[in-house]
C-alpha cells in the first residue's frame, strides 16, 4: 500500500518516458494520480477552485514542462497551490523542449527542475534539488533584489 501520493501534471502531452517516471515513483511507494491541464493562456485557470481538492493528501507534484508553460495560467495556479500547501514541486522538461530560461511560474515555485534521467528517485525524495535546463546545463544566474529588514 502506498504511503505517499504524487500528482503528475501535463499541459499538451505526457513525457516520452512517462511510464518510466511512474515506475520510479511506484518503486518509492508513491500512489500516482494524473491531471491534464487545459490550455488557458490568459485570465484565471478554470480549475483554480478545484486545485485544493486535487492536491489534498499529495506529497509531491510533478509538472511536465513544455514550451508553453510560461504562458499557461493553470501551470502557475498549480505551482502556487503546491507552494501554499508546502508540497514538493518537481518540474521535468519534456524531451523536445529547447529553451534557454526557466518559465516564470516554475522559476518562482519549483523545488527542482530537471530533464529526464534514468534515476530521479533522489529528486522525488528531496535528497537532490537540481536546477537544470533541458540540455542539462545550468541556467544563467539571476540578479535578485535583496530584501532589507526594517
Amino acid at each position: 500500500m502506498a504511503s505517499n501520493a504524487c500528482l503528475i501534471v501535463s499541459i499538451t502531452r505526457k513525457h516520452k518516458y512517462h511510464t518510466d517516471i511512474v515506475a520510479q515513483l511506484q518503486a518509492q511507494d508513491f500512489a500516482v494520480n494524473e491531471l491534464v491541464l487545459p490550455q488557458e493562456n490568459s485570465g484565471v485557470c478554470s480549475l483554480e477552485k478545484e486545485l485544493g481538492d486535487l492536491v489534498t493528501g499529495i506529497n509531491l507534484v510533478i509538472v511536465y514542462v513544455s514550451a508553453d508553460a510560461e504562458i499557461n495560467v493553470c501551470v502557475a495556479a498549480v505551482a502556487r497551490e503546491a507552494e501554499a500547501r508546502g508540497i514538493r514541486l518537481v518540474s521535468i522538461w519534456l524531451d523536445d523542449v529547447t529553451v534557454t530560461s526557466v518559465p516564470t511560474p516554475i522559476d518562482n515555485f519549483s523545488d527542482a527542475i530537471t530533464p529526464y534521467f534514468d534515476t530521479l528517485t533522489d529528486v522525488f525524495s528531496g535528497a537532490d534539488n537540481p536546477w537544470l535546463l533541458p540540455d542539462g546545463s545550468e541556467p544563467s544566474k539571476r540578479k535578485i533584489k535583496k530584501h532589507t529588514c526594517g
